[in-house]
C-alpha cells in the first residue's frame, strides 16, 4: 500500500468527475492544446519521435504517421523519454517479478501477454499511474451505483500474474479497511465458486468468460451471491454472455468495461448500459486498414489511440486491433463524452478460411457466438489452423456434439466458406493465456493470421 499513491488517485478520481460535468466543447478545446503539448514534448525527449514526426512539423494530430507495437518495441530505448531506461533491463525486471514491484526505483512496468503477437512493455511515472488508475475509478462510478470506501466484500477475478495491469493495481490500492479479494480467472471454477460463496462480495470484476461460467453456476444453484455491481472487461461481452448473466443478477448490476494497458480506462457503460468514452484522457480514432476514418455506424478495422497523460513512454497515433463501431446517437444519462456502439473484438480474432469460389475470406466470431453463446454450456472456443476449424466446449456434457457441427457448416456455408474440416470436441476446460483471458478465437500452434 502506497499513502501517497492512493492519496493521489483520490484527488485525479475527483478532477476526472468534475470533467463528467463540463460540457463536451469546453473539454475537447482543453484536450486540443493537451495534445500540442504532448507533441512538444515526445519531439523533443524521444529521439525517435524527432525523427519519426521529421517533415511533419504543424501537422494536426490526424495527419501524424501511426505507430504500431512492433515499431514501439523495436525503437523501445529510443522512444521512451528517460535515457536510464532500456528494454533489456525492464524485460529483466518483469521476468524476475515475483510480486509488484518498482523498476529503477520510481516505475510502474505492465505487459500484454503477447496473445495478438509481440508482448508489449508499458512503463507509468508515479503521476502517469495515478492517471491510469483514476481512469478505471471514474469508469467504475458512470454506472450510478457508486462504490463507497467502507464498501462490503469485493471481488476481483482476473489475471495473478504480477506483470498484468490488474494485479498492479491492485497493490497499488490495497486498504486495510477494504474487504477485497483477488481470484486467479484461471484457477478452477469449483473452487472460485466455493470462495465466492464463503465471500459473498456485493461487486465483481472479472473477465466476460469468467462471467458466462459464474453465472451458471448461480442458475445451477452452486453459487449463491448477490452483487450490486458485475462489471466485466478485458474480453468482449458478448449479447447472449451479458443475457446470461443478466438472468442469474438482474439487469441492472452487469456492466460492461473497455480497456487496455496502454491506455488505462477507454470507454465505460453508463447507467443507460452505453459505452461512453475516456475523451479528457484520450484521443480515440477509428479508421480502416489504410488508416482512413470510419464513420459512426460502421465497424472500424483498427483503432488509433493518443494517450495524453503518458510522457515517459508516449504513445501518438498507436495502433490498436480492435475492431469498434461509433455510435450516432448521443446519450441522455447526463455524461458529455462520446458512445461506442459495440465493441467487436480484435482483429487478430478473425478467422481466415477457404472460400467457395477460390482464395480466402475473412469470418467474424459472431458466426460462432450466434450458435454457441445460447447453448447450456461453461463456454466455448474456436481454434483454427490452416483450413481446419475445431471447436472446443466447455462443460457441455448433455450437448450433441453433431449437431453443434452441422449448425457451424451450414452457417459457415451460408458465408461462402468451406473450410477442409469441423471438428467439435467437448473439454473439461478452456484454454487460458498466462493472464487467464479466454479469447473465443485461437490460432493452432504453427499457424499465422494472414491478412487477405
Amino acid at each position: 500500500m502506497d499513502p501517497l499513491i492512493i492519496l493521489k488517485t483520490m484527488l485525479r478520481t475527483w478532477e476526472l468527475k468534475k470533467h463528467d460535468r463540463s460540457p463536451l466543447a469546453e473539454t475537447l478545446e482543453i484536450r486540443e492544446a493537451a495534445v500540442k503539448q504532448l507533441i512538444q514534448f515526445a519531439r523533443a525527449s524521444s529521439p525517435f519521435y524527432a525523427e519519426f514526426h521529421q517533415g511533419y512539423e504543424g501537422a494536426p494530430l490526424a495527419e501524424l504517421p501511426v505507430l504500431t507495437k512492433a515499431t514501439m518495441m523495436e525503437r523501445f530505448d529510443e522512444l521512451v523519454t528517460d535515457r536510464q531506461i532500456r528494454l533489456a533491463d525492464v524485460e529483466r525486471h518483469l521476468d524476475q517479478l515475483s510480486a509488484p514491484s518498482l523498476f529503477l526505483g520510481r516505475y510502474r512496468v505492465c505487459s500484454t501477454s503477447g496473445s495478438t503477437g509481440r508482448r508489449g512493455f508499458f512503463v507509468f511515472d508515479r503521476d502517469e499511474w495515478v492517471a491510469a488508475i483514476a481512469s478505471f475509478r471514474r469508469s467504475s462510478a458512470w454506472c450510478g451505483v457508486g462504490i463507497p470506501m467502507l464498501f462490503p466484500p469485493m471481488a476481483m477475478i482476473a489475471s495473478a500474474v504480477p506483470w498484468h495491469m490488474t494485479a498492479q493495481v491492485g497493490s497499488s490500492l490495497r486498504l486495510p479497511w477494504v474487504r477485497m479479494k483477488r481470484f486467479d480467472a484461471a484457477g478452477p471454477l469449483e473452487i472460485l465458486t466455493q470462495r465466492l460463496n464463503d465471500l459473498r462480495p456485493r461487486f465483481v470484476a472479472t473477465y466476460p468468460s469468467v462471467g458466462r461460467a459464474l453465472a451458471m453456476e448461480q442458475l445451477e444453484g452452486r453459487l449463491a451471491i448477490e452483487p450490486r455491481v458485475v462489471f466485466t472487461g478485458s474480453e468482449v461481452l458478448t449479447p447472449a454472455v451479458r443475457a446470461l448473466m443478466e438472468q442469474a443478477w438482474g439487469r441492472e448490476r452487469v456492466f460492461d468495461h473497455y480497456g487496455a494497458t496502454e491506455t488505462g480506462s477507454i470507454a465505460a457503460e453508463c447507467s443507460r448500459h452505453r459505452l461512453h468514452m475516456a475523451e479528457d484522457l484520450l484521443v480515440v480514432e477509428g479508421v480502416d486498414r489504410e488508416n482512413r476514418p470510419v464513420p459512426p455506424g460502421i465497424a472500424s478495422e483498427k483503432l488509433l489511440v493518443t494517450v495524453l497523460f503518458r510522457r515517459t513512454q508516449p504513445l501518438i497515433r498507436y495502433e490498436i486491433s480492435d475492431r469498434v463501431v461509433f455510435s450516432s446517437v448521443g446519450c441522455d444519462c447526463g455524461l458529455p463524452w462520446r458512445v461506442l456502439e459495440r465493441v467487436e473484438g480484435r482483429d487478430e480474432e478473425m478467422l481466415r478460411l477457404p472460400a467457395a469460389g477460390g482464395g480466402a475470406r475473412e469470418v467474424h466470431p459472431v458466426v460462432f457466438e450466434g450458435i454457441l453463446d445460447n447453448l447450456p454450456i461453461a463456454g466455448w472456443q474456436v481454434t483454427s489452423g490452416g483450413n481446419d476449424v475445431t471447436v472446443l466446449l466447455a462443460g457441455a456434457d448433455g450437448i450433441d456434439s453433431d449437431a453443434i457441427r452441422e449448425k457451424i457448416l451450414e452457417a459457415l456455408e451460408k458465408r461462402g466458406v468451406v473450410p477442409a474440416s469441423v471438428t467439435v470436441r467437448k473439454v473439461a476446460e478452456l484454454s487460458r493465456t498466462a493472464t487467464g483471458k479466454a479469447s473465443h478465437v485461437r490460432m493452432a500452434s504453427g499457424y499465422g493470421q494472414k491478412r487477405l
